[in-house]
């Protein structure tokens, strides 16, 4: 849905943010829900990412407000016309005891939204990629992963099936360049991840979140059983901060493993970003293997 506004004088509670609020006049209420939503603003021919909130301000009186929270953004806007693209809902509108619990909120809506924004970004460079390119990137991560000394080192190594054209498929010609390693791939199980052993990467079924998995039969490995983990990853930073797909279910396992086990991204360079937005709950990368096509 698009809607079309005019920027008003109002309160600016993005700028203790760092981002730009503009209060909006609308002509007539769009037919959507109250909420947060994830939104792109188009002015003057450039798109900038940004928050919409629709609906009464409940910590502050409850007044009816339609306000976009922009973000990298620092022009002065009074009276322009914005074109606003409505995405995702992020939350509902909702009442906070004060005013520091709202602007806590404010902060995790605003990671959320960097978040977001960044897997956008991603896929759509992943998208244009050609078949010829992804096998490019195929071939130079295992040419770069059997260089590294944490690789060839390595008897056990966590690995995962990489996704289609969102991932680079390197795991099953690793694994026939290396085939006396043992590999480790996950299963979900719950809000939990366990670890099987597989020899075959043929042997990998469809299983929840659109990913390849082992049957849960056997033995599972622990935390302290590898000795390396490459871990899948949408983007990350030259410091090992890392963008998940936002389950959390890497996080939760990282934050368990032993400090031996060394933990690598193998990512195209354009998924190598400056920097990374953090939460408290993501956990950091021992390092990343950046592939050009």
């Amino acid at each position: 849905m698009k809607i079309k506004a005019k920027v008003i004088e109002g309160v600016q509670i993005g700028a203790k943010f760092g981002i730009a609020t503009a209060n909006l006049e609308l002509n007539s209420l769009p037919k959507i829900e109250e909420g947060v939503y994830l939104v792109t603003v188009n002015l003057e021919q450039k798109s900038y990412d940004a928050l919409f909130h629709f609906g009464p301000r409940k910590t502050f009186g409850g007044d009816f407000s339609a306000e976009v929270h922009i973000l990298d953004f620092n022009q002065e806007i009074y009276g322009e016309t914005l074109n606003i693209e409505l995405g995702k809902k992020l939350r509902e509108v909702r009442a906070f005891k004060n005013a520091d619990q709202l602007f806590t909120q404010i902060e995790t809506d605003i990671l959320v939204a960097r978040k977001y924004f960044m897997r956008q970004k991603i896929k759509k460079q992943w998208n244009a990629l050609s078949l010829h390119d992804q096998a490019v990137l195929s071939e130079k991560a295992v040419h770069h992963i059997s260089a590294k000394v944490e690789f060839l080192e390595a008897k056990r190594v966590f690995v995962y099936a990489p996704q289609l054209g969102k991932e680079i498929s390197f795991v099953a010609p690793l694994m026939e360049k290396f085939p006396d390693k043992d590999y480790l791939f996950p299963v979900v199980k719950g809000e939990a991840m366990e670890f099987f052993k597989v020899d075959d990467y043929k042997v990998l079924e469809p299983a929840d979140f659109g990913i390849m998995a082992p049957k849960a039969e056997g033995i599972s490995f622990n935390v302290e059983a590898g000795d390396l983990m490459l871990v899948p990853a949408v983007a990350a930073d030259k410091n090992g901060n890392r963008l998940g797909k936002g389950g959390g279910f890497y996080d939760k396992y990282l934050a368990t493993l032993d400090s031996s086990v060394k933990t690598l991204a193998i990512l195209p360079r354009f998924a190598v970003v400056d920097k990374v937005p953090t939460q408290k709950h993501d956990q950091t990368l021992d390092g990343v293997v950046e592939c050009e096509v």
